[in-house]
């Protein structure tokens, strides 16, 4: 969401500049994923928003560079560049769809999205950072978040006959109860049906946006989250789940946070 411009008073300028205005790609492999993405409630309140700031108004501040939310269908892990390949499903009706460019993006978010994608080391893992990074400008930012050896998640797909397929890499039919503080998810279910999920050591990590990729690490750590649940019921949906003495349920959610920065020249 945007910004809101500060309120006027007496010790700010009068004259206050405007938030950046942003052009958003979504990108995914599965076109029915950004079906489902354009029918939720907040992407279609981006769209408006859009509209709305394709006005005479903010054409003439911005020299006609309105925001647009567009999304695209296409496969990361193909040796293949994006734009060549991306199935664009614009949101606006007022513009033409934004196309991908590359070394257009000041900032690209990958959350818990090479962990669907293979085993590590794999050429389709190696793949997908290669175009992540050729779409960024000189000095463009990564944004990751995956998960991370021994999530608890992990520990639950260890359980499911016939899920693992390799070290770390698992394609599971497994539905995981949440307790409602978990980042992971908006929804009561962590759903994993049919999915393939990598779980990274952070030197994995590394090696693919820093010594592979050739990208500045700016951050790259662990985030731990124990997460508590009152037990309710007989069974206990969460079957790793430790117990403590007080009866509640706790999770241990692992993941990797990493900022990388592609080098200016």
């Amino acid at each position: 969401e945007k910004q809101q411009s500060p309120s006027s008073s007496s010790s700010l300028p009068s004259a206050v500049s405007k938030p950046p205005i942003l052009n958003v790609h979504f990108v995914d492999i599965s076109k029915e994923a950004i079906l489902k993405l354009r029918d939720d409630s907040r992407y279609m309140r981006c769209t408006i928003e859009s509209k709305e700031e394709s006005t005479e108004e903010v054409a003439t501040n911005y020299a006609n560079d309105a925001a647009t939310v567009t999304s695209h269908v296409c496969n990361l892990a193909l040796p293949l560049p994006l734009p060549s390949q991306a199935t664009t499903i614009s949101s606006s009706s007022t513009a033409a769809p934004l196309l991908l460019k590359q070394s257009s993006a000041d900032f690209i978010l990958l959350l818990f999205t090479l962990s669907s994608i293979g085993s590590y080391p794999s050429s389709a893992m190696r793949n997908a950072v290669q175009n992540a990074v050729s779409m960024l400008k000189p000095g463009g930012v990564i944004l990751f978040r995956d998960y991370g050896r021994y999530d608890d998640l992990q520990l639950q797909l260890n359980s499911v006959v016939g899920a693992q397929l390799c070290d770390n890499f698992y394609v599971g039919d497994l539905n995981i109860k949440q307790n409602h503080d978990d980042e992971t998810s908006t929804n009561s279910v962590e759903s994993k049906k049919g999915v393939g999920c990598y779980f990274f050591d952070i030197n994995e990590v590394r090696d693919l946006f820093a010594t592979t990729a050739g990208l500045e690490v700016l951050e790259l750590e662990y985030i731990t989250r124990i997460y508590k649940k009152k037990k309710s019921g007989s069974k206990n949906n969460g079957r790793n789940c430790t117990q403590n003495d007080g009866g509640a349920v706790e999770r241990r959610r692992i993941w990797i946070h990493g900022r990388f920065r592609k080098p200016s020249v």
